[in-house]
C-alpha cells in the first residue's frame, strides 16, 4: 500500500510545528497508538497503560457499555473490555475520547462555535461506521474515529490563523463557495494539508492520514486506499446535509464513490434515515 506523500508546503510544516506546542494527544493516548500499532504488543500491555489513567478508563467502560456499542451485557472492568473488544477498538475509543478535549475553545467564525466542529466530526464519524456496518465491512470502530478526527486541519487552521480561518468559514457559508478552495486563497493551502501532516507528526495510523487528507478528493489515493477516503467522503457530504454544526450549503459527494462503495441510492437513503438515533447514543456517550 502506498503511503500519504509528506507535506513540503512549508507553510503547512510551519502551522503544524506550531499547533504540536499548543494542543497535543494526552501522553497515554499517545502511548496507546504506539502500543496497538506495534505488532509485539499484547492484551497485558495495553491494561498496564490504561488502568494508571483512572478517567480514561472510566470513559472506556462508559463507551463500551453504551447504546452506542450495544453488547449484551454489562462490562465492568478495561481488561474484559480488551480483551471482549480487542486491543484496536480500544485504541479507538481513547483517541475518540482524547479528541474531544482538542475541540475547545472560542467561536470558529461569526456563524460557528468549536463545538459546532465537534459536532460535526462527530455526525461524519457515525456516518462512516454505518457506512461500513451497511456493507458488511470489519472495522466499523476504526473508520469511525477516522471520520471522528477527519477535519483535524480545521483545528490547525483555528489554534494558528484563527482571524483567517474565521474569515474562510464566513466567505464559503455566506457566498456558496468551496470551502478548500477558500481555504487556497487564504493560507496557500488547505485543511486537507493541515489534517494529514499533523496526523502524520502525532504518527497516527494510515488509516486516520488518509481520512484528514483526502476526504474531498477521494480518487487521488490507490485503489487499495479508495474504500476509506470514499467512505469518510460520502460521511462528511451526509453530515453537512443533516446540517449539525459546521456544515456548507451547495455541497454534493461524487457520485463514483456509490459504485467504490457498491451502495444503491435506497441504502444510501437508509442510512440517511437512520442516522437520528445512532448520532444521538454518540453524543451521550462521546460528550
Amino acid at each position: 500500500m502506498a503511503m500519504v506523500t509528506a507535506s513540503t508546503n512549508p507553510k503547512v510544516l510551519k502551522a503544524v510545528q506550531k499547533v504540536a506546542q499548543i494542543a497535543t494527544l494526552p501522553e497515554v493516548t499517545t502511548k496507546i497508538i504506539q502500543l496497538v500499532e506495534d505488532p509485539k504488543s499484547t492484551a497485558k500491555d495495553l491494561q498496564n497503560v490504561i488502568k494508571y489513567d483512572v478517567a480514561l478508563s472510566a470513559k472506556i467502560l462508559k463507551v463500551v457499555n453504551s447504546a452506542f456499542y450495544g453488547l449484551p451485557r454489562q462490562v465492568g472492568s478495561v481488561d474484559r473490555a480488551i480483551i471482549l473488544l480487542g486491543l484496536s477498538t480500544v485504541k479507538n475509543i481513547a483517541v475518540a475520547t482524547s479528541m474531544v478535549k482538542l475541540f475547545a475553545g472560542k467561536k470558529i467564525s461569526s456563524r460557528f462555535t468549536s463545538k459546532d466542529l465537534w459536532l460535526h466530526s462527530l455526525a461524519c464519524g457515525v456516518f462512516c461506521k454505518t457506512i461500513s456496518n451497511v456493507r458488511g465491512k470489519e472495522g466499523a470502530d476504526e473508520i469511525f474515529v477516522a471520520g471522528l478526527m477527519h477535519d483535524l486541519g480545521l483545528l490547525v487552521e483555528k489554534q494558528v490563523y484563527p482571524d483567517k480561518l474565521a474569515t474562510a468559514v464566513d466567505e464559503a457559508t455566506i457566498n456558496g463557495k468551496v470551502i478548500y478552495e477558500v481555504e487556497r486563497e487564504i493560507f496557500e493551502a488547505d485543511h486537507q494539508e493541515f489534517g494529514s501532516a499533523l496526523s502524520a507528526k502525532w504518527k497516527f495510523p494510515h488509516l486516520f492520514q488518509l481520512a484528514t487528507g483526502y476526504h474531498h478528493h477521494p480518487f487521488k489515493v490507490s485503489d487499495q486506499q479508495l474504500e476509506i477516503t470514499a467512505t469518510v467522503h460520502l460521511a462528511d457530504i451526509l453530515a453537512y446535509k443533516k446540517k449539525i454544526g459546521l456544515h456548507f450549503e451547495n455541497v454534493n459527494f461524487d457520485t463514483k464513490v456509490l459504485d467504490v462503495l457498491e451502495l444503491t441510492d435506497q441504502q444510501i437513503a437508509d442510512i440517511y434515515d437512520s442516522f437520528d438515533e445512532k448520532f444521538k447514543a454518540a453524543e451521550n456517550v462521546m460528550r
